[in-house]
């Protein structure tokens, strides 16, 4: 039986991209700290509850894994089931802490910090090297090393684990817009 509160993010090919795990994160900015018609919107509810069943799919990919790291990409049934591993690899990306540090931030619920320490401790355990990270080209084989370390790994993805665990109110999601590669600029602009 599939499991109502997991929902993987897919593309038009229903296969679930990790880097599809941002979008929890920007539908939970929506409904938070959205234009007036999006904070108002009758369907805000529903959005987040989408925001934190996808969420859920993300970490299942993780989960599911020996190393508990997740897997680059997946073909999904359209039933919401997990058909086959496309590329079991993990190469240090930030979308799932992305969004696990937004939902963070916006519920103030420890489940997601508790989801963080633990993609953090699987890092330390299965990426951590002498010298720097490597990615994993499997995430069920041990030591399956990836020789690379993107700059993205230190630059977003520990920069959202760091910041998932600072006050709240460091780099608040109030004052500070994050770019693409999650630079926090902060708002100057009037918010009404």
């Amino acid at each position: 039986d599939h499991d109502d509160s997991v929902s993987y993010p897919v593309d038009e090919r229903n296969r679930y991209r990790h880097l599809l795990c941002f979008v929890p994160g920007i539908l939970a900015l929506g409904t938070k700290y959205g234009p007036e018609l999006i904070d108002e919107h009758p369907d805000n509810d529903q959005i987040f509850k989408m925001a934190q069943k996808l969420i859920n799919g993300c970490y299942e990919t993780y989960v599911a894994s020996t190393s508990g790291l997740g897997p680059e990409e997946l073909k999904i049934y359209p039933s919401g089931k997990v058909e086959k591993v496309v590329n079991a690899g993990y190469y240090l990306r930030p979308e799932f802490v992305e969004s696990l540090f937004i939902l963070y931030r916006t519920t103030g619920d420890s489940h997601y910090q508790d989801i963080a320490w633990e993609v953090f401790q699987n890092l330390e355990e299965h990426c951590k090297l002498e010298n720097g990270y490597a990615g994993l080209a499997d995430t069920n084989v041990q030591n399956a090393f990836v020789d690379e370390m993107p700059s993205f790994f230190i630059g977003e993805t520990l920069k959202y684990l760091l910041l998932t665990f600072a006050p709240d109110d460091y780099v608040g999601l109030d004052e500070f817009v994050f770019t693409t590669e999650a630079h926090p600029l902060r708002q100057t602009w009037d918010k009404k």
